[in-house]
């Protein structure tokens, strides 16, 4: 750090000298030399601060800005030389040369590191796509396993999916899927923040204007440059219209209304987004909406606290008589506020008959059915009430959030936030309108899902105080799955049958530990029987599981349509998902047909929308090396080692365990891997050794968890 910094400080501090000394003719002029050199530095670090922040910087990013600040610096040096020193002419010329001619050669590196680090995380390495200093802040767009990530002052803002990479589900979608499922009607939108553009993806065809205010144009120019690597590029779509400038000032200077309004500023500490959390901004919002028009704001766990989310529902309920609050994933929180009514869950249930362009944009974001918009409703208009009391709202004057928030890191679901929020939970009171108005409710699928999600703590108290003690087991049973504990989950769905012997879906869950064997060993009688409880669709996923432990790819093709008909909620969907890609990247090993791999894509990409099932990847990697898409195996590869990361610092922290069965196949898998990313196709791929050496690593880990 010495080395670094003393010779510039030196070198800086005798500027100031040298020029009061090339300035004084005499002594006795001293004082008013000083003075007349002090007045011109301030007027010149007025002017330098003003020219570098909203000139230079942007004009010629870090890396031309500190070229030109050595070749101003070694100019001054070489005059004071010159005016003090008085050396002979030539060996100023001489002097004069050699500066140029450093100068010429002289090339900084960017500060990538500067860029991409943050009190948030650290540098995770990868390859700069886009970096730029704009007026209100940095722009760095990487890429790195499989995925790109927008930063702006260091802070993460957005991850993307790339061409080939495979979908995950994000709650980015859901700030646009909520507010248009609560107005499917909606025909105009403004969206508050840019990012990385993920909510503006795919969006249906019903909306026709989409307004986008951003605050710093490098920003729009990153999601320009980056279009062509990402899946989908919402700059291309011809409805969205970006406005560069503040939200406050858009909004205060348009006349515009909009049917629907979602706010996702930067993080709420920081000087271009804390005034966008406030009862002032809301105020502004609100005149903005056309009657009966909906507001989504977005905040996340990282960022406030109970009592800073209680303000938040204050803030937003002043002004709006309906609000809701839901978890598109744990910790991150959408605020959905309206005058008008809120029925999601009846609008879904119309929407089976929209358009199929309508349902693909809701499977996008993972919204399959019902069920799954109650996975993530946290609070309903009642317990939003409730649970802000009487809190003060935030505001300009006083922004706790600005000034009190801080970044908490994610260690997973918040017990705090639960605990607090829990008694306004609509769905763990069994009087509330979900269990009276929403009938033929898949519990076991909610169970399942939240358990999934990450909400352990909600799938345990919805055992505990709503469900019948049937539903119930099930659920345990998959709680019990989830943390590695195979035979204490065969015990809960046994007590289920015991309870409810003509439950299917128990059924199916007893059947569970012996699809691997079926076909290859007899099954117990007892299994038998259960098997033929099952409906026409559950039957056809067993008699698809012993053919395809037989390999009898063929005859699981023909099954392919009875497999079709499995409902979403039923418990058996992910394998009659799995079986019907499998056939498609087995029965057609010799000859290549890329239109039945992208079949087996498709079918599974489906899912990964909303499922962190590791299954779901390795047909998708298979199907990647037979259309030999060496860029699809890749990032297909990269969300293998980002699942078994997660799960293995999980199991490390007793929140997890790896039962024996699911440790082999992980091992197995890798070392597969390993040996594809060795073998010719590969041989002139980027990063294929550093993904060697994560597969490598995390195979050491294995073994010793």
């Amino acid at each position: 750090m010495v080395l670094v910094i003393l010779p510039s400080a030196l070198c800086i501090g005798a500027t100031f000298p040298f020029a009061v000394r090339i300035h004084t003719p005499s002594a006795a002029a001293a004082g008013q030399a000083t003075a007349r050199i002090y007045a011109w530095n301030t007027a010149g670090a007025i002017a330098g601060s003003v020219l570098a922040g909203f000139y230079l910087l942007p004009a010629l990013g870090f890396t031309g800005s500190v070229h030109l600040a050595v070749a101003i610096n070694l100019a001054l040096a070489l005059a004071a030389l010159a005016l003090i020193a008085r050396p002979p002419v030539l060996r100023t010329v001489v002097l004069g040369c050699i500066s140029i001619v450093l100068i010429a050669i002289y090339r900084p590196a960017p500060p990538t590191r500067l860029l991409d680090s943050s009190i948030i995380d650290e540098d995770r390495g990868g390859q700069v796509v886009y970096s730029a200093i704009g007026r209100s802040s940095t722009v760095l767009v990487k890429e790195y396993q499989g995925g790109l990530h927008l930063r702006t002052n260091g802070l993460p803002e957005a991850g993307i999916r790339t061409k080939a990479a495979p979908p995950f589900s994000s709650g980015q979608h859901w700030l646009m899927t909520l507010p248009l499922i609560a107005r499917p009607e909606a025909t105009s939108a403004l969206a508050v923040g840019l990012g990385g553009g993920v909510l503006l993806e795919d969006l249906p065809p019903s909306l026709r204007t989409i307004d986008v205010v951003e605050l710093e144009a490098e920003v729009v120019a990153a999601n320009r440059r980056i279009g062509p690597l990402r899946h989908t590029d919402p700059m291309a779509d011809p409805r969205i219209q970006v406005v560069i400038n503040d939200a406050r000032n858009a909004l205060a200077l348009t006349t515009r209304r909009y049917d629907l309004i979602v706010s996702q500023p930067s993080h709420p500490w920081t000087s271009g987004a804390s005034h966008l959390y406030t009862n002032e901004f809301v105020a502004l919002v609100k005149r903005r909406l056309h009657r009966d028009g909906v507001f989504v704001q977005w905040m996340s766990s990282n960022f406030a606290n109970v009592e800073l989310l209680r303000s938040l529902c204050a803030t937003l309920g002043r002004h709006f008589q309906r609000l809701r609050l839901y978890q598109s994933a744990p910790g991150t929180f959408l605020l959905l506020a309206s005058d008008g009514t809120l029925e999601l869950e009846k609008n879904l249930l119309r929407a089976d008959a929209g358009s199929p362009q309508w349902r693909r944009y809701l499977q996008r974001s993972g919204v399959h059915v019902v069920e799954d918009l109650l996975v993530a409703l946290t609070l309903d208009e009642v317990g939003a009430r409730d649970f802000a009391g009487r809190d003060a709202p935030i505001t300009d004057d006083y922004n706790r959030l600005a000034t009190a928030g801080r970044y908490r890191p994610d260690k997973g679901e918040d017990p705090t936030f639960f605990e607090h929020l829990q008694p306004y939970d609509p769905l763990l009171r069994k009087t509330s309108w979900i269990h009276r108005e929403l009938n033929d409710l898949h519990l076991v699928y909610i169970g399942r899902r939240l358990i999934e999600e990450g909400f352990g703590k909600r799938a345990f108290q919805l055992t505990e105080q709503v469900v019948d003690a049937p539903t119930g087991y099930q659920i345990q049973g998959y709680g019990l799955l989830n943390e590695g504990k195979p035979a204490a989950a065969a015990t809960a769905f046994a007590r289920a049958m015991e309870v409810a012997p003509d439950n299917y879906q128990a059924a199916y869950a007893r059947i569970l530990p012996y699809l691997r064997s079926i076909g290859k060993r007899p099954v117990p009688e007892q299994i038998a029987a259960l098997i033929d409880q099952l409906p026409p669709s559950g039957q056809a996923v067993i008699e698809g599981r012993r053919l395809g432990n037989t390999n009898d790819w063929v005859g699981l093709a023909a099954l392919d349509q009875q497999l079709a008909t499995t409902q979403q909620t039923d418990a058996w969907y992910l394998e009659a998902v799995l079986l019907r890609a499998y056939w498609r990247t087995f029965v057609i090993p010799k000859e290549r047909n890329d239109a039945v791999l992208l079949e087996a894509q498709a079918l599974l990409d489906g899912q990964l929308d909303r499922a962190h099932v590791v299954e779901l990847l390795y047909p998708r990697q298979k199907a990647a090396l037979l259309r030999q898409d060496a860029a699809a195996y890749i990032a297909t590869t990269w969300r293998v080692i980002n699942h078994f990361e997660v799960n293995i610092s999980l199991a490390e922290t007793d929140r997890y365990r790896f039962d024996a069965t699911r440790k082999a196949t992980a091992r197995k898998q890798f070392q597969k891997m390993v040996e594809t990313l060795t073998s010719k196709q590969f041989a002139t791929q980027e990063n294929t050794a550093e993904l060697r050496t994560y597969l490598r690593t995390l195979l050491r880990k294995l073994g010793t968890i």
